[in-house]
Formats: C-alpha cells, structure tokens, sequence
C-alpha cells in the first residue's frame, strides 16, 4: 500500500500475538521482510496502520520500543454517558456513511497546493516542530510519542484553516489526553520487575536456604537469599520471564539504569555475580533488596 490508511481489525482474533508484534515493528520500516520463491522482494509502502480491535496493538508485546511507535487511544471516543454516549456515536456513523469521499480529497488538493509554495514546506516543518516540543511531556516514551502526535495536531489545525471541516481542532490538553499513555505501562523493565516480586512470592520455597538444604525441588533451586538480596540463576529467571511474555536480556539494560541489579566492575558482564547455590558456584542476578521491597504503605494491608 502506498498512499493509503490501511485498517486491521479485531487484534483479540489473531492467533500468535507475535504476528501484532511483527506488524508493530515491520510498518514503520516501509518493507516487509525478503522472501524468496520468486515472490517480490522488499518492495516499500508508505502507509498508515489502523487497529481498530478492542484490544490495544501494544498489550501483545512486552518490548519497550513498541510502546513509541504505536499511538493508543485508550479512553472512551464518546466517553460514558449512557444514552448521550449512544447517541453521540450513532450520530458519527450515521454522518460518515451519508458524506464520506470529500473531505481526503480536498485535504489532499490544499496540501499540494501548500507543498508546491515556495515556503510551504518550511512553514509546515516549523509549526510541526513547534507543536512536537509543546506534546513532548515529561518522559522519554511520550518525547518519542510527541512527533507522530504533532502530524495529527497539525492536521487537525490544517483542516479547520483550509474551511474543510467546521469545528474546532483539539487543543494542546486534549492531544496530550489521548496520547500520552500511562508511564507505568510504557515502562517495561518496571513491569517485569513485578514479575520478578512475584515469582520470588510464589517460589519462596525453591530458594536454597528455606529449608535445610538436603531436599532439592524437582525443578531445581532457582537461587539463594544473599546478603544484598535474592540473588537468581539467570536460566531460571529467563524461563519464567520468557513464559511470561518478557525476554530478560530486553529488561536486564533497564534494570542496570535503575540500580535493582548489583554489579561488581571485575565481572565481565559486570551484573552478572559469582555466588554459590547448594555449595555450587555459578553466576547470579542479585538484585538489591530495597528495589525488591520497597517500604510498606500504611494502607496496604497483610
């Protein structure tokens, strides 16, 4: 496709969430991957992606830079006001399928026209960086974010200069709204993290040391309680976190940043620790225990 929005629906049905996570990370690349058979090859598109499945393209994969590249509307688009809320929808269908084929067509004839002007295209690359330094926000993932969002906003500004559409655009508030995703969920090292609190939780009594030591699990130890803090096999851990739908040398960088992995400068790589499990030396991840246990919430409860 070339020049055109291509719409994929219903993500809930798709069978591998590694295809979502291939189309993620392939579409801004504009080619596919090479394929042989006589099939073309690497031929390029230019074309943007619409998901319209209830389901988020972001939720099938655990890797950081996904989160950037793809812009979620997670609210509500007719918010949740019952009857009103209805009404405002069927209002919206019921206008698109009686006018529809005008408004691309005449967006895209003053477009050219603006493009074709001396300084056109200057004054459009101007206003485009100065509304993505206004939507950058205040963390890495929505700096990334903020140049797709500005093509939208300047669209948006575009279309109500140019007569085409009669409203007003969205102000600055309302992009940053919709955009600007929950910095919790675009932390992905974080996130992991929790599954680490967890699996330590659910697996306590498969540390070396909670019991005495003379019956194994089945399964095998997955480490031992050091003085800085549960220190882990690292095969272990890549099990549980790859079951989990996280690959741990994606979050281990992560992990480094925030300090929750202890690290000595005479190992090469320099987080992974030589401890010993069950009298045996091997090499661990130890993470530092005020990272693992942050300080009680007086709300919390048990």
């Amino acid at each position: 496709m070339n020049g055109l929005t291509v719409v994929i629906d219903e993500t809930r049905l798709v069978k591998d969430p590694a295809l979502v996570d291939t189309v993620v990370y392939m579409v801004p690349k504009n080619h596919g991957r090479p394929r042989g058979g006589g099939w073309p090859n690497m031929i390029p598109w230019r074309a943007v992606v619409v998901s319209t499945g209830e389901q988020p393209a972001t939720s099938f994969t655990t890797h950081q830079g996904a989160s950037p590249r793809v812009l979620s509307i997670c609210s509500p688009p007719f918010g949740t006001d019952g009857q009103a809320s209805r009404a405002a929808a069927e209002a919206v269908k019921q206008g698109v399928e009686t006018c529809y084929g005008t408004a691309g067509p005449a967006f895209v004839a003053r477009l050219q026209a603006k493009l074709a002007d001396d300084s056109g295209p200057g004054k459009l690359r101007a206003r485009h960086g100065e509304l993505t330094e206004i939507l950058r926000g205040g963390t890495d993932m929505t700096g990334r974010r903020a140049p797709l969002v500005a093509c939208l906003a300047l669209a948006a500004e575009l279309a109500v200069d140019w007569g085409i559409v009669p409203f007003r655009p969205p102000g600055i508030a309302a992009w940053s709204g919709m955009f600007a995703a929950d910095p919790q969920r675009d932390n992905r090292p974080e996130m992991a993290l929790d599954l680490v609190r967890e699996y330590l939780a659910a697996h306590a009594d498969k540390m070396c040391g909670s019991n005495d030591g003379s019956h194994p699990p089945a399964s095998g130890w997955i480490g031992h309680e050091a003085r800085e803090g549960p220190a882990l096999l690292p095969e272990k851990l890549r099990e549980e976190l790859r079951r989990r739908g996280y690959e741990l040398d994606a979050v281990i960088p992560g992990w480094l940043e925030t300090g929750a992995l202890l690290t000595m400068e005479t190992q090469r790589p320099a987080h992974l620790i030589p401890r010993r499990t069950a009298g045996r030396l091997s090499r661990h991840l130890v993470f530092r225990r005020e990272t693992l246990d942050p300080p009680d919430n007086p709300q919390d409860g048990q």
